[in-house]
């Protein structure tokens, strides 16, 4: 799966924006064993276990978008639809935050 999200930052704050979200993320989803890695300036690597699923993938950083690539299994790709929906719209989140400095 891979997903595309504009954001109309800077570098320094799609940067911050990427890092908050994915902190703020681990925390809350530590039951899940989220492995994160930053690959670079503009690359992470993301793996977590859900429901006895392993899923991997990662996050790029782009001058104008977010891209979001995880290999999802076949059990869970009947859920990508919501999945997507809910990654925009906690993504749009994080954008709005960098764009008022609250990050």
């Amino acid at each position: 799966m891979d997903h595309a999200i504009k954001h109309g930052l800077s570098h320094d704050q799609a940067k911050a924006a990427a890092k908050s979200a994915i902190d703020a993320y681990s925390q809350k989803l530590a039951k899940y064993a989220p492995k994160i890695e930053w690959k670079g300036e503009n690359n992470v690597s993301i793996a977590f276990t859900a429901k006895g699923l392993s899923m991997d993938g990662g996050l790029s950083i782009e001058p104008d978008r977010f891209v979001i690539s995880f290999d999802v299994p076949f059990l869970m790709r009947p859920f990508k639809s919501k999945a997507i929906e809910v990654v925009e719209r906690e993504a749009q989140s994080w954008i709005a935050k960098a764009k008022a400095g609250q990050l």
